[in-house]
């Protein structure tokens, strides 16, 4: 049997067995093929001295594989009943250097981030979030060292595009970083199966950061 199929099969039977199913609102399409996650930890060159941020863990395949490279994740999860399943799952397996926050990511990056550490961001993120929450990460007082995320493939082939290509999207997040799609995902990957595939990026924030008018430069 695939890694993917057993996947498959054992991503329903644990939700089966809180008696849950994914949540079309918060984008929950949980990726069941183990070959993109470890294509998604090599993109993102996580190593033992990491703290990574990882955005949205649902029920822990990424976080799992992210735990086993990193020092320490932390994961971020607005679904209280996906933090049950993934704190019960990490427990089983006594995965110990994962700190799991029940929140929504986009306020917990307004109101805390981790300001004042290094540190790494990853994660299977809702295609509904991506262009509000790359903005928010490469607007931060201190962006992260790296993000790896698995998006939507045309939004991913829009923020790597050049010119005469290049869109507002993809302008606003070259002037703040590098992007560089590492492959591609077949949206078979995920469960329940999305309408498009998938892409994997590696965004890198520019060091120094550009000096400019923030609010300005964003519109607001």
């Amino acid at each position: 049997m695939s890694s993917k199929l057993s996947t498959i099969k054992q991503t329903k039977e644990l939700l089966e067995k809180y008696g849950l199913a994914p949540k079309k609102k918060l984008g929950q399409n949980f990726l069941v093929d183990k070959g993109a996650v470890e294509k998604l930890v090599k993109a993102g060159q996580i190593e033992k001295t990491d703290l990574v941020l990882e955005i949205g863990p649902g029920i822990g395949v990424l976080t799992k594989e992210l735990a086993r490279s990193a020092r320490k994740v932390i994961a971020v999860e607005k679904d209280p009943q996906m933090v049950e399943i993934l704190s019960n799952e990490l427990n089983e397996l006594q995965i110990d250097n994962v700190e799991i926050v029940q929140k929504d990511i986009l306020e917990f990056l307004e109101n805390e981030g981790l300001a004042g550490q290094e540190y790494k961001v990853a994660g299977n993120i809702p295609f509904y979030l991506t262009a509000h929450l790359i903005r928010l990460l490469l607007e931060s007082p201190r962006p992260p060292k790296d993000m790896v995320f698995i998006l939507q493939k045309e939004v991913g082939q829009r923020i790597a595009s050049l010119p005469p290509r290049m869109t507002l999207l993809s302008a606003s997040v070259q002037f703040y970083a590098q992007p560089k799609l590492s492959g591609y995902i077949k949206r078979g990957a995920f469960w329940p199966v999305p309408a498009v595939d998938a892409a994997i990026i590696k965004i890198t924030p520019k060091d120094p950061a550009p000096d400019i008018d923030r609010d300005h430069f964003s519109g607001r």
